[in-house]
């Protein structure tokens, strides 16, 4: 009953509009709010892609610039996602095997090799293992431990990246091994007072990374540089600038330079604490052909993998899953070309031809990425009808006001928790694309994307966000 009576006070006003405008459908007020919002002032250089369809009947509820092709950023990772879950099956994990050229005896070995699979989810507790099992096998290494990291093509970053973004965590170079990200934590202390050291430590503590912070000190404005130096044995950190005093302790993810030496480095260290004693280095280098396995272990699941890829939008995890897939449909090693094989085979099943759309990457770091809103529904439609791995898609999705990427948008807005959706960020670029539930209960998948802006995102994202909360209300 109370239902009904809801609708009842509904349908006064929508016929007041109908009486007005003449041929208006309902949810016309909503598209002309849209319309108001992306041909506003603030968004009057930039250029704006929409599809919206209703997942009930497939009937598009507003369109502008559906099929003309935009840069996504990272909603380049929606495709990526889709695409591991189809082609890799949902009890797929990424192995790293432990073996040896030799083994002397019941616990010595001559080289020992770590090869690797393709994992982006090694943790540094996961490494501790891993070296804490071993060491329950063997106790002495009379060579070296050599990285094997074959199962991947030998270049690190994708085509199309920004040479200049360093040695941030998201520009992280590509392994199948990537312990922490392939990355060195710098945590960043201020001193007792202005003008004093600040305290540097990194984690882990490796011989491989060096941080030297002796141009840093205390002070009242934070103004932090790092800069990455090679070196034979591993990585120097020269960090200057200054540290505000009123701040905790800082934390700045840093990529190394070799993530196979990181790799062996860390084992080599990890085992001598362990009892295990190494007389050799640590390198990269493929495996012998014939080596003993000594140990295998498995990484968390694929869908643990995508749903903390997705979430997080991390890039080093869309590189990994798209070389695996390129590895797994056409064999090793894996590379970008397969992967963006295996994901083109994946949307003609659904009807999305290749000369539509450019993949040039898994994570969407890439500007020659070129995707169209009309594109991106065909995805999200897919997956909605798809049971086999909608499920997992959907909860990979950040939730708007609650997790992820849109945890801190539409906070105060009713349509907060209703809204599952991937952004997308990068210079001039703001897009994100999804589901919202309506206030009416409506399933609805969209795809806003918006290229050609020369200033900060905000305005775009503050746009994007008018436009959910419209049809949050209009649907």
């Amino acid at each position: 009953m109370m239902r009904k009576h809801v609708r009842a006070k509904i349908v006064l006003p929508c016929l007041a509009v109908l009486l007005v405008f003449p041929g208006m459908a309902f949810g016309d007020s909503g598209k002309q709010k849209i319309k108001k919002i992306i041909h506003s002032p603030a968004l009057e250089s930039t250029n704006t892609g929409i599809k919206v369809i209703s997942l009930a009947s497939g009937k598009t509820l507003f369109e502008e610039n559906g099929s003309k092709l935009f840069i996504p950023a990272s909603n380049e990772k929606i495709i990526t996602a889709y695409g591991a879950l189809k082609v890799l099956p949902s009890t797929f994990t990424f192995p790293v095997e432990f073996s040896t050229d030799s083994l002397i005896d019941s616990n010595t070995v001559h080289n020992l090799y770590i090869r690797e699979y393709g994992d982006p989810s090694v943790t540094l507790a996961d490494v501790n293992f891993q070296a804490m099992a071993l060491s329950e096998k063997i106790k002495l290494v009379t060579g070296d431990i050599i990285v094997d990291a074959s199962y991947f093509d030998s270049l690190q970053f994708g085509r199309g990246w920004m040479w200049d973004d360093g040695i941030s965590s998201w520009n992280a170079p590509i392994s199948p091994y990537a312990v922490n990200g392939n990355c060195i934590d710098i945590r960043i202390s201020p001193g007792v007072k202005t003008g004093s050291p600040v305290s540097v430590r990194t984690v882990p503590l490796t011989g491989y990374a060096v941080a030297i912070a002796s141009m840093t000190v205390t002070s009242d404005y934070d103004d932090v540089r790092i800069l990455r130096k090679e070196a034979p044995w591993g990585d120097t950190f020269v960090i200057s600038g200054r540290v505000n005093i009123n701040c905790s302790e800082r934390l700045w993810k840093c990529a190394v330079s070799r993530p196979g030496l990181y790799t062996g480095t860390l084992f080599k260290e990890l085992l001598g604490r362990y009892g295990v004693k190494v007389n050799g280095s640590a390198y990269e280098a493929p495996a012998s052909s014939c080596p003993v396995l000594i140990e295998r272990f498995s990484s968390r699941s694929i869908i643990e993998i995508v749903r903390a890829f997705v979430k997080d939008s991390n890039n080093l995890s869309g590189e990994c899953l798209l070389k695996t897939m390129g590895a797994q449909r056409y064999g090793a090693p894996g590379d970008a070309a397969k992967g963006i094989m295996a994901l083109q085979e994946t949307l003609n099943g659904i009807g999305i031809k290749e000369n539509t759309y450019t993949i040039a990457d898994g994570s969407g770091m890439s500007t020659y990425n070129q995707i169209s809103p009309n594109i991106m529904i065909k995805i999200l439609r897919a997956v909605y009808d798809d049971f086999s791995c909608y499920p997992e898609f959907a909860q990979a999705l950040s939730v708007a006001g609650v997790n992820g990427t849109l945890q801190n948008r539409l906070k105060t807005s009713p349509a907060a928790g209703n809204i599952r959706a991937k952004t997308g960020t990068m210079s001039g670029v703001s897009c994100v694309s999804g589901y919202i539930r309506t206030r009416k209960g409506e399933m609805l998948a969209f795809s806003i994307m918006m290229n050609g802006c020369a200033g900060p995102a905000k305005p775009l994202q503050d746009a994007q966000d008018e436009i959910l909360k419209t049809l949050w209300e209009s649907y």
